[in-house]
């Protein structure tokens, strides 16, 4: 299991602790929202990186592992979802 596959992991792991502690956080105390935004910033370098690395394991090595397709879902879909939050406002 390569790199891939361990940035993957931390980013699902993140995803989950945001879901589960940080944002329950937020909502109960006030002043949080700067810890929050770095926090997801450092999601999505984990995300993107994940991606990144998975994006250049099935182009240039040629591997099909389906680890490396979930990374890349998740790479579309974490751009996707900032793309949109960007045009929406």
């Amino acid at each position: 299991m390569g790199s891939g596959f361990w940035l993957l992991l931390i980013s699902l792991v993140l995803i989950l602790l945001n879901t589960l502690v940080v944002m329950p956080q937020k909502e109960q105390q006030t002043g949080l929202e700067l810890a929050q935004k770095i926090f997801n910033l450092f999601v999505f370098l984990c995300v993107f990186s994940s991606g990144v690395t998975g994006l250049w394991a099935i182009v240039m090595e040629r591997e099909r592992s389906w680890v490396l397709f979930i990374a890349l879902l998740s790479l579309v879909l974490a751009i996707g979802l900032n793309v949109g939050s960007l045009v929406n406002g």
